[in-house]
């Protein structure tokens, strides 16, 4: 656990989960959920008076949804409040009076459906019986979506290795497609690839615009596309499986929770450890990306999948000495013209990828 500030830990009973919020004093807020079929029901959620109007509600909702997914439900249900109807939750029906509910994922945003519905055709038409599932996990599914940052992270499962006419038409495909309006991160992988799960996971296809270059010369000279000289296996296949069976949204196909194998713990953390691991000398010239991914790492290494804003808001409660940076950091993120200190950047670093003591 995180020396001093706020931290959200978990604790597991058979079919319920405990997440506790404490500062260096103690207790300052609590939520309890219980597990039951594809539904995750928060049977409560409280912060002590005196740690009220910093955001440990918030917090603290962000990482029910997180477990909740984790735990292969697919909605969360909580006793109705204004202050839940604020944060995307709706009532339910008659049967379900005094309570309401909300999808893991967030919602599509209005922004991406015309470009998901010209992904999901696309390989509806180049894939035919072979494709399995189109599905969205990163931002987007996470709820942390920002135009200006956010890529279109998307899986897809096909049913058997792509032919080479299958890699170049997706490829040339992909490249018109990315950057309308967003640009797209994509991995094709097989069942066979997926089961039995090894790490780092190999990959059919793969393109984002760092490959770009890449993939336009491979079509100039007629070269099986979608790979890079000596890359069969991706490590980051790790992360984006594990997020996509815990928040996952599928555009086409079949959920994520069975089209999509079980990854162990261990190998997400070192998918995303892999992210950070020089962030002390790149900090000062990724300022945003680092602060927020540190965050976010930190948290899953305390058992939470949350999104670089949420993650954020994570660290903000858990590092006190260190929220000048990341509130800067935030703002940032979403639109803000914020400096931040080279030497204090440094320091949070440092702080950021201390790791938990097992207990």
């Amino acid at each position: 656990m995180a020396a001093g500030g706020i931290v959200v830990a978990r604790a597991h009973a058979a079919g319920a989960a405990l997440l506790v919020a404490r500062d260096a004093g103690g207790r300052v807020g609590a939520a309890e959920l219980a597990f039951d079929g594809d539904a995750a029901r928060l049977q409560r959620l409280e912060v002590s008076p005196a740690a009220r109007g910093i955001g440990v509600g918030g917090v603290l909702l962000e990482a029910a949804l997180a477990l909740a997914g984790q735990h292969a439900a697919r909605r969360l249900i909580a006793p109705a409040s204004d202050w839940l109807l604020r944060r995307g939750f709706a009532c339910g029906a008659h049967a379900d009076a005094g309570w309401a509910s909300r999808p893991l994922h967030a919602p599509m945003p209005a922004m991406l459906m015309p470009q998901c519905t010209r992904l999901v055709d696309g390989c509806r038409q180049r894939l035919g019986a072979a494709l399995r599932a189109v599905i969205v996990h990163g931002s987007v599914a996470l709820g942390g979506f920002h135009p200006a940052h956010s890529d279109l992270d998307v899986l897809v499962v096909v049913g058997d290795g792509l032919t080479d006419a299958q890699r170049a038409a997706l490829a040339q495909w992909l490249l018109e497609c990315s950057g309308a309006p967003q640009p797209i991160e994509i991995s094709f992988v097989t069942p066979a690839q997926l089961q039995p799960w090894r790490h780092p996971a190999p990959f059919e296809l793969h393109y984002s615009e760092a490959w770009r270059a890449l993939t336009q010369q491979q079509l100039a000279d007629g070269a099986p596309s979608g790979t890079a000289p000596g890359v069969r296996a991706d490590p980051d296949l790790a992360a984006h499986v594990t997020v996509a069976r815990a928040r996952g949204l599928t555009l086409w196909g079949g959920d994520a929770q069975r089209v999509l194998p079980a990854v162990p713990w261990g190998d997400y953390l070192d998918a995303i450890d892999g992210d950070v691991a020089d962030a002390p000398a790149r900090i000062a010239a990724e300022p945003v990306y680092l602060t927020l991914n540190l965050c976010r790492v930190a948290a899953a290494h305390h058992g939470l999948i949350l999104s670089k804003a949420a993650g954020a808001r994570w660290g903000w409660l858990a590092w006190p000495a260190h929220r000048p940076v990341i509130a800067a950091a935030l703002a940032a993120y979403r639109g803000a013209n914020a400096g931040i200190d080279p030497t204090a950047l440094q320091r949070f670093a440092d702080t950021a990828l201390r790791r938990p003591v097992a207990r």
